[in-house]
């Protein structure tokens, strides 16, 4: 399989130059056309992907090397438990970096309770001392299955992460007798969020309510026709519609956005902009019409995986 292009203003040549697969209809191998190509193993019996590995130049050499290689382990449920990485330390660096770096090493891992809901994940980064913790994740449960706490916790040791930036501390909040939830909270902030569903357990309604005072910003509402499809939503961007066919598939949508110029915090002028319906015509092309032209999507799979997406723009020819 080759996927190539042609396209004005562009290099001819392949995107993908080849894949194989092995006898179970996995991926083996994926050759890009600049030379890049990526790697697949498989587990003997269960086929889960027990590693993966790509090569590419590097952005200091100009020969090819492995720039990640990633390996994965399951517990007896067939659930990832832990996922160990090494990645060139190049692939961090800022755009237009041209120093070398020493390799990225971490490993990632999971814990799962007895009903298969994840209570821990943890990132170590290998490159500082003796595994050290770089982040972690918790979550706890009631008796009815809903989460009550998710937790973050950055241990500012690693440059894997950015220092505190990751730290919550949210908590859950349910309607009474559902399992609807009602709002969710950061400890000790003076603001949640905030939930309202209509009669058949569709969100209507989501803002930000300050705790003291009731007031609500940041506000969106939910619209659903009696199949309960998502028709519009209003929020601080604007409206937004959507329209489906026979079978529920949506097949268009549009946007009125909406703006607003102020001084002094005070409004003095607004507009608002209807934008062309987007057209789903099927899963492999999108169309936009404007005035003058169209604007084409082509979407490219390799079995369910769409792998291209090609974006171009079609003029419109006046007829004389």
């Amino acid at each position: 399989m080759t996927i190539q292009t042609a396209k004005a203003g562009m290099i001819a040549g392949d995107i993908i130059s080849d894949i194989h697969y092995d006898g179970f209809d996995n991926i083996k191998e994926i050759q890009y056309g600049n030379g890049t190509s990526t790697t697949y193993d498989y587990h003997q019996y269960t086929r889960s992907m027990s590693t993966f590995a790509t090569e590419a130049k590097a952005k200091s050499t100009s020969s090819f090397a492995q720039v990640q290689h990633k390996s994965f382990d399951y517990n007896n449920r067939e659930m990832i438990q832990s996922v160990s990485a090494e990645v060139d330390g190049e692939m961090f660096q800022p755009k237009g970096s041209t120093t070398s770096a020493a390799p990225m090493n971490y490993t990632h891992t999971i814990t799962y309770d007895a009903k298969k809901r994840l209570t821990q994940a943890e990132m170590r980064d290998n490159n500082i001392g003796n595994n050290t913790e770089a982040y972690r994740v918790t979550m706890d449960f009631d008796d009815a299955g809903r989460i009550t706490e998710n937790r973050a916790i950055d241990a500012n040791t690693s440059s894997l992460v950015s220092s505190g930036g990751l730290n919550r501390d949210w908590t859950y909040g349910y309607k009474s007798g559902t399992h609807q939830i009602d709002f969710i909270q950061q400890t000790g902030a003076p603001s949640r969020q905030e939930y309202d569903f209509n009669t058949s357990g569709s969100i209507k309604r989501r803002a930000e309510v300050d705790i003291a005072t009731k007031t609500t910003s940041n506000e969106e509402i939910f619209l659903w026709n009696q199949d309960q499809q998502l028709v519009a939503v209003s929020n601080d961007q604007g409206l937004h519609h959507y329209i489906y066919d026979h079978s529920g598939t949506r097949i268009m949508k549009s946007s009125l956005n909406q703006s607003s110029l102020s001084v002094n915090d005070n409004t003095v002028s607004s507009s608002s902009i209807l934008n062309p319906y987007m057209i789903y015509v099927n899963e492999y092309f999108v169309k936009s019409d404007f005035s003058n032209a169209a604007q084409i999507t082509k979407h490219y799979y390799m079995g369910m995986q769409r792998v291209v997406s090609d974006i171009g723009v079609q003029p419109y020819v006046p007829i004389n």
